[in-house]
């Protein structure tokens, strides 16, 4: 009998040319993050031609265009929260390849965004009561009141629009996404001269007038919620044509619903809690002035620009943990979850450096009005303080969000945020000259606190088994 072969060498060369565990996730997670932050950009960039076009009908527009925002996303985050109960579910369903109850829980998230449209609406509707007793000045408070009215019909698409979002992304499924905010702002800048200027818009750029009247400011609203029903129009058709699984109408199942709610209620309310500081920010801006209210947006839309980057890395953290979670597979959830950490680091390190290096230049874009653009510029050298930690804390929250950690999520926000950050800026801009600029003082201690905590949480929770949801 021959002796036997000796082992082949050759056969290990390849696993020794293999690239590190490592690195093999930085490449999978900038794959699956560069589409999503590439369609939140597009979005944000629909809020961004909209402040730019009503930026040019005055301080008065523009500041009121930034307290309704504020309103309204702050509402959308709460009810897209609550619909984003489910990520979790679906993401670590898919990696047990578990595809029917991924399709289940996709179904149960779009009841939900279904149940959650009236109630949100009218909350949006309500809210100018608020306008008078925190002192917002009554020319402002009417515009901000039309201009929210305005966008309330695109509240419940957006909600409808999270839930499709959050089936692609677990599925990583980008292009329609993608597809959907180039759409949507292909017709934005054009719908938002019409709707805003009217003919004179028309006039100005050299084009025949069609008798269109200028809506001002309602105008720019009315064109967000077409924009919204443009994107959510593409992922319809595109569920047909890519998931026809998921696409099959599934009823509401009370176990799955029971389920969203325990994971989602900490996820909307901690969206409402951090959107909610930048939005009493704001109010507490109006305080000081109606400069101070346009300067704070003009730096706002410049700053969830950049965010969008992160929150894109926050949104493949989440897959790629609560998949490898789905797989029992908790270092690499915890590799997932570093490597989207570094990720993020650098690319918010890279959007502090543009900000304290062309301040001027970026506030430029969003404003033609010389004292808001003096006092954006002061803004924005504090803002470049906490890109770091604002891209740090979202994307650990979206690591949590994979390991179904939510609760804690919520916590560490409204400790960190509304003990810490909120009561420091009101202070710092209230009782010392600093004005407007110890505001977002105190955003920086919050986020950076808020950021701290959640990275510690999740470095912790990784070092010992998790079990699926």
């Amino acid at each position: 009998m021959a002796p036997p072969s000796p082992p082949r060498q050759a056969s290990s060369a390849p696993s020794s040319r293999e690239p590190p565990a490592w690195s093999r996730e930085l490449s999978a997670l900038v794959r699956l993050a560069t589409p999503l932050a590439a369609a939140r950009i597009g979005f944000i960039l629909l809020g961004v031609v909209d402040t730019a076009v009503v930026g040019r009908l005055g301080e008065s527009a523009l500041g009121a265009v930034g307290i309704a925002n504020s309103i309204f996303y702050a509402i959308a985050m709460l009810g897209g929260g609550l619909v984003m109960g489910v990520d979790p579910v679906i993401t670590q369903a898919l990696g047990a390849e578990d595809e029917p109850l991924a399709a289940r829980g996709f179904w149960q998230s779009l009841w939900l965004a279904l149940a959650l449209s009236l109630p949100m609406s009218l909350l949006a509707i309500c809210a100018p009561v608020i306008f008078d007793p925190i002192g917002v000045d009554p020319q402002t408070a009417e515009l901000a009141t039309v201009y929210l009215w305005s966008r309330v019909p695109g509240l419940a698409l957006m909600l409808v629009y999270t839930a499709f979002r959050t089936l692609f992304q677990a599925h990583g499924v980008t292009r329609p996404m993608v597809v959907g905010v180039i759409v949507a702002n292909l017709v934005n800048l054009p719908l938002n001269i019409l709707l805003v200027f009217g003919d004179q818009g028309l006039a100005d750029a050299g084009l025949p007038t069609l008798g269109v009247p200028a809506l001002g400011i309602v105008g720019a609203g009315i064109t967000s919620s077409v924009a919204t029903l443009l994107q959510l129009l593409v992922v319809v058709v595109a569920l047909v044509q890519r998931l026809p699984e998921a696409a099959r109408v599934r009823p509401p199942e009370r176990q799955l619903l029971v389920k969203a709610a325990r994971v989602g209620s900490p996820i909307g309310l901690q969206r409402l809690a951090e959107m909610g500081l930048f939005s009493v920010t704001g109010l507490a801006m109006a305080r000081i002035g109606t400069r101070a209210v346009a300067s704070h947006q003009v730096v706002m839309t410049l700053v969830t620009a950049t965010f969008m980057v992160p929150l894109g890395v926050s949104a493949a953290a989440a897959v790629r943990v609560g998949r490898a979670i789905g797989a029992g597979d908790v270092r690499a959830a915890r590799r997932s979850g570093f490597v989207a950490f570094g990720l993020a680091g650098a690319v918010m390190a890279v959007a502090a450096s543009s900000m304290v290096l062309f301040p001027r230049t970026l506030a430029a874009i969003m404003t033609d009005q010389p004292a808001v653009l003096d006092a954006a510029v002061g803004l924005l050298a504090i803002g470049a303080w906490f890109q770091i930690s604002d891209g740090l804390q979202v994307v650990a929250a979206g690591a949590l969000r994979g390991l179904g950690d939510t609760q804690f999520i919520l916590y560490a926000n409204v400790a960190g945020h509304y003990l810490l950050g909120l009561p420091l800026g009101l202070v710092l801009g209230f009782s010392t000259t600093l004005g407007a600029r110890g505001l977002w003082w105190g955003l920086v201690v919050g986020l950076t606190s808020v950021a701290m905590v959640l990275v510690i949480r999740f470095a912790r929770r990784t070092l010992r088994p998790v079990e699926r949801l």
